[in-house]
């Protein structure tokens, strides 16, 4: 009975042995991870400050080494910097890399799934180019969300089934809702838009879509007049003294 006692009290301390060490094994883990996973997000921070400079460039008027660009944002890109991969869509198709429509999708594909909200909003154009209204919808919708200028896309395309931005698409969707594509202009012009503003107050001077309302045309003219950077937009206010002279002659 002894001897039993004893062996079973040393197998329970064997138990408890390999057992600490497994602990301690897992939190070592646990702890070349977190440092493994620290140093990788760090990286991917680093490199995507870089890419936020190569973005600078490629908006500018400078000479650019596009070659060198290009091979640059694919290194970040491969890396697992999100905006490297979205400019590289992007750039293929509406900036300047020569134009290649599948190269443009392949990446900006790869980027929505990183959960690029901006390559999701150039899918959705790429969408309405091929004739994909219903991908494109729902991608412009998603997009208009976190996106001001997408949500001014989203009312034109509600309003008159194409984009405010883009002109390459010749093939209308039908996918209008004269309701909420005012709603969304209202709501752009409040929030700055004087695009947005001016556009809303086209609606109503010509009564094409809407009931001619000249009194509401008027009053947002006026509104757009009064915003602080007018004077950056020469030919708009050229056209709206025109609209409000015709509307006092008449």
């Amino acid at each position: 009975m002894r001897k039993l006692i004893i062996l079973i009290f040393a197998i329970i301390f064997i138990c408890c042995k390999q057992e600490a060490r497994a602990d301690g094994d897992n939190k070592l883990s646990e702890t070349i991870e977190n440092v493994t996973y620290q140093k990788t997000k760090q990286y991917a921070q680093d490199t995507c400050d870089e890419v936020d400079n190569i973005e600078e460039q490629l908006s500018s008027d400078i000479e650019l080494d596009l070659k060198k660009i290009k091979n640059s944002l694919k290194k970040y890109s491969e890396k697992g910097c999100v905006k490297a991969t979205y400019l590289l869509g992007r750039e293929f198709y509406f900036g300047q890399f020569k134009k290649n429509l599948n190269k443009a999708e392949e990446y900006l594909l790869i980027a929505e799934k990183m959960g690029s909200i901006e390559a999701k909003y150039h899918l959705s154009i790429l969408n309405f180019i091929k004739g994909d209204c219903n991908n494109g919808f729902l991608r412009l919708n998603d997009s208009s969300k976190l996106l001001n200028y997408a949500k001014l896309d989203l009312a034109y395309m509600l309003l008159y089934g194409k984009l405010f931005s883009n002109s390459d698409i010749t093939e209308k969707c039908d996918l209008k809702d004269i309701n909420r594509g005012v709603r969304l202009l209202s709501d752009l012009f409040k929030e700055g838009d004087l695009y947005a503003g001016f556009e809303l107050a086209e609606i109503y001077y010509y009564g094409k879509i809407v009931s001619k309302d000249k009194l509401k045309a008027k009053e947002l003219y006026n509104n757009i007049l009064k915003a602080r950077d007018i004077n950056e937009y020469y030919g708009m206010v050229d056209d709206i003294m025109l609209r409000l002279e015709e509307l006092v002659n008449n």
